[in-house]
């Protein structure tokens, strides 16, 4: 089974992708993430989890709820991470959670897409996208191709600027930058709504006519990338930045 978390797309899409190239079921998390659903989840085939990095590490949220959900059939857990450059001691964690829930760790392999993280980096131009996704599609096949085998992932050499990343600068991350205090709508917000629905924590109401953020946010993207207007800002530091949404998800 497949299942992802997706902010703006990327994950979503190597998750069909691999889906589609080993034959396997998806299963989308953040509606089970957002309504709180630990439902047991049975699977015969692998778990896959295809998950973005936040801060070289998956995202938290992933976490807390693979760890209170149960799992049924088959024990072997690969992770598929997309990141913007690299997913640093990613797999380290990933490993550590396997061992928490008995799972079988097959690995953890980083996906590099285009960059979405506008709230600190620019988001490339359609074309550099474009061109990114499609070097990452060797990547997915080549993940699809061992998952079908059985395989364990390849490891990947770990250096000490990826244990910084994903050990202090991670714990910093969520200390310091990871809040939803900065975002607002500019005034060409047309109350459209859309930001309620991408949200995967139910952390956005409208109120009168206006987005109001309700302070559990994982700094996903995916409402200050999907506003269709492009009035949702982060501060200052998303003014003028061109916004992300994976092309092959739109």
């Amino acid at each position: 089974m497949i299942l992802y978390f997706s902010g703006t797309g990327n994950s979503a899409f190597a998750a069909k992708k691999i889906a589609a190239l080993t034959g396997d079921e998806v299963l989308d998390l953040n509606e089970r993430i957002k309504n709180e659903d630990y439902t047991k989840v049975h699977s015969e085939k692998p778990l896959v989890f295809v998950t973005p990095v936040y801060a070289w590490r998956m995202p938290e949220k992933v976490k807390e709820w693979i760890g209170k959900t149960g799992f049924t059939g088959s024990r072997s857990a690969y992770f598929v991470m997309t990141c913007g450059e690299d997913n640093g001691n990613a797999a380290k964690y990933a490993g550590k959670l396997c061992y928490k829930k008995h799972f079988m760790y097959m690995g953890c392999m980083e996906i590099v897409m285009p960059e979405n993280y506008i709230a600190m980096f620019c988001a490339p131009s359609r074309q550099e996208a474009g061109r990114i996704i499609r070097q990452a599609e060797g990547r997915i096949r080549r993940c699809a191709v061992l998952i079908k085998k059985g395989a364990v992932f390849p490891k990947k050499k770990i250096c000490i600027s990826d244990r910084i990343k994903s050990g202090p600068v991670n714990r910093l991350f969520y200390g310091v930058c990871v809040s939803d205090r900065q975002f607002y709508a500019a005034s060409g917000c047309v109350g459209c709504g859309k930001w309620v629905k991408v949200c995967p924590l139910h952390n956005i109401r409208l109120k009168n006519g206006k987005p109001e953020w309700g302070g559990d946010c994982t700094h996903c993207m995916a409402c200050i990338c999907s506003c269709p207007e492009e009035s949702i800002e982060y501060g200052k530091k998303t003014l003028g930045k061109r916004r992300y949404l994976c092309p092959e998800e739109r």
